[in-house]
C-alpha cells in the first residue's frame, strides 16, 4: 500500500469513528428509521455533486449492469446494517464497546473473499484474526 492510500485509509478510519459517536447522538433524538431516511435524502441531494465529480475525475468507467446490481445489493444490505446498528447504539450505554464489536466486520469479508472471490489468507491475516477476538473479549468483559 502507498503512503498516500495509507494516509486516505486512517482518515476514513477516523471519519467512520467520529460518525459512529454523531450517529449515536443523532439517535438519541430521532428513531432509527427517521436517521436513515434523513441520510437517504441528503445521498439524493448530493447525487449531482457526485456525478459531477465522477465525470472530473473518474477514470472513464461505463455503468454496468452487474455493477448495477451489486451497488443495488450492497445498499440494501449496509442500509440494513446501519438501522440494526442504530437500534443497538440508541439503547446502548457504551457506544465505544459496540463500536469496537461492529469493527470486527472485516473479518465477515476476509473470509467471504477467501470463500467466494478466492483470495488466500496469509498466516498474518489469520493471526490478525485472532487478535480482533481477543480484543472483542478484552473489550467487552468477557
Amino acid at each position: 500500500m502507498t503512503r498516500d492510500r495509507a494516509l486516505l485509509l486512517a482518515g476514513s478510519t477516523i471519519a467512520f469513528g467520529v460518525s459512529t459517536l454523531m450517529r449515536k447522538l443523532a439517535v438519541k433524538d430521532l428513531h432509527p428509521l427517521q436517521f436513515q431516511a434523513t441520510a437517504a435524502l441528503i445521498y439524493a441531494l448530493l447525487f449531482p455533486m457526485f456525478m459531477w465529480m465522477w465525470f472530473k475525475y473518474g477514470d472513464g468507467s461505463a455503468w454496468t449492469m452487474r455493477g448495477g446490481f451489486w451497488t443495488l445489493a450492497c445498499t440494501l444490505v449496509a442500509m440494513a446494517a446501519a438501522i440494526v446498528f442504530m437500534f443497538v447504539l440508541r439503547g446502548a450505554n457504551d457506544t465505544g464497546v459496540v463500536s469496537v464489536l461492529v469493527s470486527a466486520s472485516p473479518i465477515i469479508t476476509l473470509a467471504l473473499s477467501a470463500i467466494l472471490l478466492g483470495e488466500q489468507l496469509s498466516f498474518k491475516s489469520i493471526a490478525g484474526v485472532g487478535f480482533v477476538f481477543a480484543g472483542i473479549l478484552l473489550v467487552s468483559g468477557k
